[in-house]
């Protein structure tokens, strides 16, 4: 290997450093200042999906779903080389109807799993949102380098998913109903959800894929939450 002189290799230094310096200014301008919450996809178009304040599906029904119909369309046109970027720093008042909708486009999108779309995205900045993802255990359907799921059975809020109709996780939806409600609530009285909960399974499997190969199943799991207030 040649041997650099002092002025060559100040010459390089500099280089390096300027280098680094023009990439952070582009991912500042591509993603915006809060870079440290990225998990950074390939290189490639990238589509910055900033969320609605309200973020709820009960409480802003017409702004989410305009919210997470600009995210269907985005995804339509994105390819291998593209990250989606959702970004929910700004949310100040949310439901977990809304976070669970996104685990639904993450995991059951076929696009994004057969053409393996990047995705990343941050935290809500306010607290009470922030406490509402982690609690219904987002980060359990959502892998992330930087967040870990945290299991706590004295969890007010459940997110439960299932690909078919599942009597067993029918059960467990009663029982953590009925463990919630203190005893308020008997369970005679958890067990009349049972039946209801077996049809809406089993109505969404018959009626809402419309898969006819069953290798396409496992981007049709459907999801339901329970939350103690």
């Amino acid at each position: 290997m040649k041997k650099q002189n002092a002025k060559r290799r100040d010459f390089l230094e500099n280089r390096r450093k300027k280098l680094i310096r023009a990439h952070s200014r582009r991912m500042k301008k591509t993603y915006g200042s809060n870079t440290r919450n990225i998990e950074q996809g390939r290189r490639g178009s990238n589509y910055q999906l900033p969320a609605p304040k309200i973020f709820s599906l009960m409480n802003n029904l017409e702004e989410t779903l305009q919210y997470f119909n600009k995210v269907s369309n985005v995804i339509k046109k994105s390819d291998s080389n593209t990250t989606l970027y959702f970004d929910l720093s700004a949310i100040e008042d949310a439901s977990p109807d809304a976070f669970m909708y996104i685990i639904a486009l993450l995991n059951n999108n076929r696009r994004i799993q057969t053409l393996g779309i990047s995705c990343a995205g941050n935290e809500p900045v306010a607290e009470g949102p922030r406490d509402t993802l982690n609690k219904a255990g987002f980060f359990r359907y959502v892998k992330s380098r930087r967040f870990h799921p945290i299991e706590d059975e004295k969890s007010q809020l459940r997110i439960y998913r299932g690909i078919q109709s599942d009597p067993k996780l029918a059960q467990k939806i009663c029982d953590f109903i009925h463990v919630r409600t203190g005893n308020l609530i008997d369970r005679l009285g958890t067990k009349r959800l049972y039946p209801m909960f077996i049809e809406l399974m089993n109505n969404v499997k018959q009626h809402a894929f419309g898969y006819g190969d069953t290798r396409e199943a496992i981007f049709c799991n459907w999801y339901t939450y329970a939350e103690d207030i």
